[in-house]
């Protein structure tokens, strides 16, 4: 979170990032952000060594969510330039009472957030109407058992999830690119954690409250990471390595078209790209559960970089808040 003097609505979130060290892996980099900026571990003393080693195993190994230019704050020129990389990690459900902040840290109220889907948005409202619509005609062939079934499903929260995963998913196949994928997810989704606000008076009693911001909010920063996790993780779309596989076996491929030609270079056999196989953008399963707990921190080599904050992100699931672009002056790994 960065501004944690600034009223609520100037606040801004994102995950936690910095730069890296020299001869320090964008891994370990990575690891390093998030436990000083989510866990307000900074300047780390010789005697706490041990523990913070032990937090980076139990991080297990990091998962590349994206590597590329980034902007930073636009001091790119033709002879020195950013480039971040953004890594995951999966901490597991009964591991997440050793990654609690220290009391009195600001990171307490940013340690995590919920990725939750927003039902409020014009596009889920749009493909609720339109599913209610095409169940019409269903429903007209539906005993009155089949139908009071039904209304009793509605009323469960988790079976209308995943309902509306479903509806999400099946929307999700037919947009053709990633940008525009992740533009969908950035305006049907939102980050909602729970904040701890005193009372008025020293009678009345602390409160927590649940804050939610849209994933696209203009105070949400680098949720496009965020984004890019979701569609992998739990829409099943290829990783960015494996993208990034696919691309280099495609170099220096060509296709010709079916067309009439007269000369012997349009022969019958068929070129190897030709032959079948995974399309540069078909699905790789994974095999995580809604319920896992991911961090998700950034790290930036090179170049300037904006200031700290943090926030990560998860679907129903906890993502650290963390990335690249906000934190110490140092950033690791990329966005």
């Amino acid at each position: 979170m960065n501004g944690k003097h600034e009223r609520l609505k100037d606040r801004r979130y994102t995950t936690p990032g910095g730069y890296v060290d020299p001869g320090e892996q964008f891994e370990d980099a990575a690891k390093r952000e998030l436990i000083e900026e989510g866990l307000n571990h900074k300047n780390i003393k010789k005697e706490k060594e041990a523990e913070v080693e032990q937090l980076k195993v139990l991080m297990g190994k990091g998962e590349i969510v994206y590597y590329g230019y980034s902007d930073a704050k636009g001091n790119n020129t033709d002879n020195a330039w950013n480039e971040s990389i953004t890594y995951a990690f999966e901490i597991k459900p009964e591991n997440l009472k050793e990654f609690g902040a220290e009391n009195g840290s600001d990171a307490l109220k940013a340690m995590w957030m919920t990725i939750e889907i927003d039902e409020n948005s014009a596009e889920v409202k749009s493909l609720l109407i339109k599913n209610k619509e095409d169940s019409e005609v269903e429903k007209e062939d539906q005993t009155v058992e089949d139908m009071q079934i039904e209304e009793s499903e509605e009323k469960s929260g988790l079976e209308r999830e995943k309902k509306l995963k479903v509806l999400l998913e099946k929307k999700i196949k037919t947009i053709f690119s990633m940008e525009e994928k992740i533009a969908f997810v950035l305006k049907t989704f939102k980050a909602c954690w729970v904040e701890k606000v005193k009372g008025k008076t020293e009678e009345e009693k602390t409160e927590t409250v649940k804050e939610c911001l849209k994933l696209n909010d203009k105070n949400m920063i680098n949720m496009d990471n965020i984004a890019r996790f979701l569609l992998v993780k739990i829409y099943k779309e290829v990783s960015f390595l494996k993208y990034l596989e696919k691309q280099h076996l495609n170099q220096g491929k060509y296709q010709v078209k079916a067309t009439k030609a007269s000369t012997s270079l349009a022969g019958t056999e068929k070129r190897h790209h030709e032959e079948g196989g995974e399309g540069a953008h078909q699905g790789e399963k994974v095999h995580h559960g809604l319920g896992g707990h991911h961090g998700v921190a950034g790290q930036q080599g090179g170049g300037d970089h904006h200031g700290g904050g943090q926030q990560g992100g998860k679907h129903h699931k906890d993502l650290g808040r963390k990335n690249p672009r906000h934190g110490s002056p140092r950033s690791p790994k990329g966005n």
